[in-house]
């Protein structure tokens, strides 16, 4: 059995949740198939940062940037994530700057990015805290092997 390798298929694109999203789970990007058989890993960033309100004069606005490594095998056209994160919204931790995960200017930490599986396709979702509005971007790459 032998394998081909593709390029990596980059997804890019911006969103803001209002407020009244707070904490509800959104889909934000659907990324292309995956193999039907084969592996595929999701790499990049996801950023989150509160753009309603202007920064004080010389200060900053509150932001957190995830670095994901989403990791799975395809077998017969249905995918499977195989890393250590696989739908838990909490932990393991997730790479993240600032390491509290905006927690400092949020005052809560920003929940970490979720990858679903169903069947052959993967899809991005984010979760905002409560009574922030937040705009997220996001800057993926999809690689994927199939086996032949």
């Amino acid at each position: 059995m032998g394998s081909s390798g593709e390029a990596g298929i980059t997804c890019q694109g911006s969103t803001q949740l209002p407020t009244t999203a707070g904490s509800t789970i959104t889909r934000v990007a659907v990324l292309a198939p995956l193999p039907t058989d084969g592996a595929w890993m999701v790499t990049g960033s996801i950023t989150a940062v509160d753009t309603t309100q202007p920064p004080a004069r010389g200060g900053n606005r509150s932001g957190v940037v995830f670095f994901p490594e989403f990791f799975g095998v395809s077998i017969a056209g249905v995918a499977s994530e195989l890393d250590a994160y696989d739908g838990l919204v909490t932990s393991p931790p997730m790479a993240a700057q600032p390491q509290d995960r905006g927690s400092a200017g949020f005052g809560a930490p920003v929940p970490r990015p979720i990858l679903t599986v169903t069947n052959n396709q993967v899809e991005v979702e984010v979760q905002g805290i409560a009574g922030q509005a937040l705009t997220w971007a996001w800057d993926l790459r999809l690689s994927k092997v199939a086996a032949t």
